[in-house]
């Protein structure tokens, strides 16, 4: 049972992508006066592009290849692109890539590089800020954190007054914990008060590190004015938006959310989505169509997914944002409670050992999902496996006295251990003090998980309380707005009409229902003598 907080912090920093990725971004173009229409990207490709050919110039060639990096026009690019190659010696190196991959028509498909080719091109190219960049993300990756940020700061005094450069080494400042450094970094940097992008992310830093932003009046005085493009200004604007949300101002935080949807960068859509599900921000902004439309929202588009119940869907895009972050943890937290739901025990033991090889040790939470799912596998015999089942008991035993945020996890894993490997009555009675004790903490998407896990243990042991213990399972899942915690209780609406299908049903690539048949009332709760009973319309959906 995944107890995963939902409700954990999220800041506007910004993202640490792999420099071939970053460079398709606005955040590699130039500030430029917005061209009307507004948002209009083909009217600022027609004037960039006319610049170029008025007057052909190295300046003019780059802002050609920047604007076109982020629109569906870059045919368009092929003068600038050649224009750029015939002058090779006189151009920077991210813009010689740039005007290559422009010219081969395939700017938006870079292919990763992998470690080994970036080794050796750092080999021969030591001055390259970009290279040491990748080498940092990668082995922060790997766990090696103090080898990344060397790699990091390497990579900055190459190219300290590049915008990304300094966006990225504050982020990774902020992931590895020194929310301090990356906030000075930002706000003693001369070109942050003239740039909307380091502005956001001073923003953003400031809230991490506790510290009172530098640039708060540059910050709405920008904004207020513009003379950028809606693009340059997306996570100034959601930076600001936020801070007016914690602070109360709630009509003020919409105006600003709004400016910022109105060109949106991924952060964006996953920050804005993020204030809606835990900051009670009313929508009204079309987000969720957004979404949908955007190439690489991963992390809005899985919780998207999740709150429609989607958790096929949802694990697709969570491994899409784990691609996108590698290094990070919250896309391995949403891997292991999406895959929980979907009975997708070898994910979720991975995701575990994945996030003990980032932090070097084994995260509470993660290990309690990973004990839940080599439990609910089947895989351990209680003859043969008796050693492990008696470590897994004690150490469940362990975490129950220990009190803490996992307490009640352990509660309901240790009953899980008795449904399948002790005694059934004992594993019910500790489910029940797992879901009083999720609910005295006001946790009650835990509670209603405890419920649902309960009950289908009950299930599958075909115990009389079964259907007692799916009525309160379907209760609990309803007060608690879940709709991941209603899928699961779908796949047990069928567990119970088809108790032969277990495998079938209880298996990562199960939908519990047609799509067609999502409408349908499959079952009704009747009380008969005193007691709940489900009664079900047909034994097929």
């Amino acid at each position: 049972m995944s107890l995963l907080n939902h409700k954990s912090v999220r800041r506007m920093v910004p993202r640490w992508r792999a420099s071939t990725s970053a460079m398709s971004s606005m955040e590699f173009a130039s500030l430029k006066a917005a061209v009307q229409p507004s948002g209009n990207i083909s009217a600022q490709v027609a004037e960039v592009t006319k610049d170029f050919m008025e007057t052909p110039s190295m300046g003019n060639a780059a802002e050609v290849l920047s604007t076109l990096a982020v629109s569906e026009f870059r045919e368009a690019g092929a003068d600038a692109a050649n224009y750029v190659l015939s002058h090779s010696a006189h151009a920077p190196q991210l813009l010689l890539e740039l005007a290559r991959n422009t010219r081969r028509n395939s700017l938006t498909n870079f292919r990763q590089k992998s470690v080994k080719e970036t080794r050796q091109l750092l080999r021969l190219h030591p001055d390259n800020p970009m290279l040491w960049s990748d080498i940092a993300r990668h082995l922060a990756t790997i766990g090696k954190k103090a080898e990344a940020r060397r790699a990091m700061m390497t990579a900055f005094h190459l190219a300290p007054n590049h915008r990304w450069m300094l966006r990225t080494t504050a982020r990774v400042m902020a992931h590895l914990d020194d929310g301090v450094s990356a906030h000075k970094l930002l706000a003693n940097h001369p070109r942050t008060r003239f740039d909307p992008w380091l502005m956001a992310a001073e923003l953003a830093c400031a809230q991490v590190a506790g510290r009172a932003p530098k640039f708060w009046k540059q910050a709405n005085d920008m904004l207020k004015w513009g003379g950028v493009a809606p693009a340059h200004l997306s996570e100034l604007a959601t930076a600001v938006g936020m801070m007016e949300l914690e602070g109360g101002k709630r009509k003020n935080a919409r105006k600003l959310v709004h400016m910022g949807l109105i060109a949106p960068t991924e952060n964006v859509l996953a920050q804005v989505f993020w204030a809606k599900e835990n900051k009670h921000l009313n929508d009204g902004f079309g987000l969720d169509a957004l979404v949908s439309s955007s190439v690489d929202a991963f992390e809005a588009e899985c919780q998207l997914s999740i709150g429609k119940g989607n958790l096929q869907d949802a694990v697709k895009f969570a491994q899409g944002w784990n691609e996108d972050e590698p290094f990070a943890s919250r896309p391995k937290y949403e891997l292991s409670y999406i895959a929980c739901l979907l009975d997708d025990y070898e994910l979720t033991e991975k995701t575990a050992d994945d996030i003990a090889r980032l932090n070097g040790a084994r995260d509470p939470t993660l290990e309690m999902n990973s004990i839940f799912a080599r439990l609910s596998s089947g895989k351990l015999s209680k003859e043969e496996d008796s050693e492990a089942l008696a470590k897994i008991h004690d150490q469940l035993q362990l975490a129950i006295s220990s009190g803490g945020l996992d307490q009640y996890h352990a509660i309901a894993n240790l009953g899980l251990w008795h449904y399948r490997y002790g005694e059934a009555l004992q594993g019910r009675e500790l489910y029940q003090l797992a879901i009083a004790a999720a609910q005295k903490s006001h946790q009650h998407n835990s509670a209603a998980l405890a419920a649902t896990f309960a009950a289908r243990e009950a299930i599958l042991k075909m115990e009389p309380s079964a259907n007692e213990d799916l009525v309160r399972a379907i209760k609990l899942s309803t007060a608690s707005a879940s709709n991941a915690g209603k899928f699961y209780v779908q796949k047990l609406e069928r567990l119970i009409a088809e108790p032969g299908e277990a495998k079938r049903i209880l298996s990562p690539d199960f939908r519990p229902l047609r799509p067609e048949a999502t409408a349908q009332k499959t079952m009704r709760i009747e009380r008969t003598d005193g007691k709940y009973v489900i009664m079900l319309t047909s034994s097929k959906l």
